[in-house]
């Protein structure tokens, strides 16, 4: 079995995870509809599935045990909050309540997403040599007078 040895994280590995932590989206506070797929009773464990067909994760520690046994298999509402992946899923709920879903269960039945802070793909470009200002640059003839560039602008609005 190969030996690990712990060493401290360097200042770039450290500035790295700054980097990301500083990118991941806040937690906040979410209300979903679905089923209650699985319950687990060491942990408060427990699934919901979505109209979609999503599954999310979480917890329920604040939810008594036969409150969850009793609302196994049924379409519930769950409050809580919302920890979210760099990419903006869900990763997991904390639920503080779970009750019966009324009639609005559609309403709450939409994966959450983070209201901010998502990582996602940028849609900045960089500029290179022949990108962006620098395609413009020295591209203009520059041998017309005020008076025409003024009246070829009129002519096109």
């Amino acid at each position: 079995m190969p030996e690990y040895s712990l060493r401290p994280l360097g200042s770039d590995a450290r500035d790295a995870l700054r980097e990301v932590e500083h990118l991941l989206p806040p937690e906040q506070r979410v209300r979903i509809a679905g089923r209650l797929d699985t319950i687990r009773y060491s942990d408060r464990m427990f699934s919901l599935k979505l109209e979609s067909g999503v599954t999310l994760r979480g917890i329920a520690e604040g939810v008594l045990p036969e409150t969850l046994a009793g609302l196994f298999g049924k379409r519930v509402t769950v409050s809580g909050v919302a920890t979210f992946r760099p990419s903006g899923g869900v990763l997991k709920l904390q639920a503080d309540r779970i009750e019966p879903a009324g009639d609005d269960f559609s309403l709450w039945s939409a994966e959450p997403r983070p209201l901010r802070g998502t990582v996602a793909p940028s849609l900045r470009k960089p500029q290179g040599p022949r990108s962006g200002i620098n395609a413009i640059i020295g591209q203009w003839p520059g041998d017309e007078s005020d008076d025409e560039v003024a009246k070829a602008l009129k002519e096109l609005s």
